[in-house]
């Protein structure tokens, strides 16, 4: 940070047109070397906030992996047990003689092998 004691505020040399140009060259370069330190201080708290960010949208981008994967694994989950539940109608209907599919094969079988 600029030092006020530095710059040339209530001295400037009137007297002499050389010295005070001098005088202002100081300045401006005390000026100029404030803003540069600014501009690096900022670039670098730029940075830092990109890396952060990165950083984070990287967390969201794997999180939202995660629920993807677990969506997935309930749907597969949900059709495992849909077939599951047709297959165990399926198995009563066989049980209980009313699979009209199932008869129809068992009858074609028996007739192939000549048992009917």
């Amino acid at each position: 940070m600029i030092n006020l004691k530095e710059l040339h505020t209530d001295d400037f040399s009137m007297n002499s047109g050389r010295l005070f140009r001098e005088q202002m060259i100081e300045n401006f370069k005390a000026i100029e070397q404030e803003f540069n330190d600014l501009r690096g201080e900022i670039d670098s708290e730029e940075r830092d906030r990109k890396s952060e960010d990165t950083k984070l949208n990287g967390r969201i981008d794997n999180t939202n992996a995660r629920l993807d994967n677990l969506d997935k694994q309930k749907a597969t989950h949900d059709e495992v047990k849909n077939l599951h539940d047709e297959l165990l109608l399926r198995i009563k209907h066989i049980y209980l003689g009313t699979d009209k599919q199932a008869i129809r094969d068992v009858i074609l079988q028996m007739k192939e092998k000549g048992e009917i």
